[in-house]
């Protein structure tokens, strides 16, 4: 039988009355209003496609025209990515009013690092740069929803990338401290970009719905913060240090 110890500042889960605590604040009331923008602006592309390609059939029945298999696929694409669009917004949505159901699981730390790890590879993001890990030799456990926190993971490791300089050496660490466990992602400091130029896409849902490419995310920021805290951890994100990042979990015992 397993024992968790965490910090009196954790909570290992969401009570219903801490979600209704939780939910609708005033940033949430911004998010949603992002989200409501966003899934208007991201759902444009594939819905006039499929206007498009839906009147272009119709012409073509009515000529008695054999439609053609380049835009059947195009059809069967834009209702694919609409469909993909909608499902983010739902999830999102719930995560927004902490009314998200987890998938939790005991798991040691160092296999959530190298399996964030192994997808982020992938990415277009990580082009040109190195990423190093630190893992410790003890078996550190958390209770989390590993896909869940993997996509944090990718989101924040995007916004680290795209907020520096290339070519640059990303470190992931992860240690132990009272009963917390922490993931530290880290770049040099002088490898980061503060400049206007630098994108800040990820700060931002808009293009992020329905993204399936490896390695990517569609979350933000905003809410990977609150997927941790609804999971009963906590994350730290310096505005002025963006090449640093921390999360902390209550460390499970057995």
């Amino acid at each position: 039988m397993e024992t968790q110890v965490h910090d009196p500042d954790f909570r290992l889960g969401a009570s219903a009355e801490r979600v209704a605590e939780m939910a609708l604040t005033a940033d949430d009331s911004a998010l949603s209003e992002e989200l409501l923008s966003v899934l208007l602006h991201d759902l444009r592309s594939p819905i006039g496609a499929i206007g498009v390609v839906s009147d272009l059939l119709a012409s073509m029945a009515a000529r008695d025209v054999a439609p053609d298999s380049r835009q059947i696929k195009l059809l069967q694409d834009s209702v694919a990515k609409a469909q993909r669009v909608l499902e983010d917004a739902v999830e999102i949505q719930s995560v927004i009013r902490g009314s998200f159901s987890f998938a939790t699981a005991v798991i040691p730390v160092n296999q959530l690092i190298l399996g964030a790890i192994e997808k982020a590879r992938e990415a277009r993001y990580l082009h040109g740069a190195n990423l190093e890990h630190e893992l410790p030799a003890e078996k550190l456990l958390v209770r989390v929803d590993v896909e869940k926190t993997e996509a944090v993971i990718l989101c924040l490791l995007e916004q680290i990338l795209q907020k520096t300089a290339r070519p640059l050496t990303l470190k992931l660490s992860v240690s132990a401290s009272g009963g917390s466990v922490l993931l530290c992602l880290d770049t040099p400091l002088e490898m980061q970009v503060t400049s206007s130029s630098a994108s800040t896409n990820i700060r931002t849902l808009r293009g992020r719905l329905g993204t399936r490419n490896p390695g990517e995310t569609r979350y933000n920021v905003a809410l990977c913060d609150k997927l941790i805290r609804l999971m009963g951890g906590q994350m730290s994100l310096p505005r002025q240090e963006p090449g640093s990042v921390c999360l902390k979990f209550p460390r499970v015992m057995q």
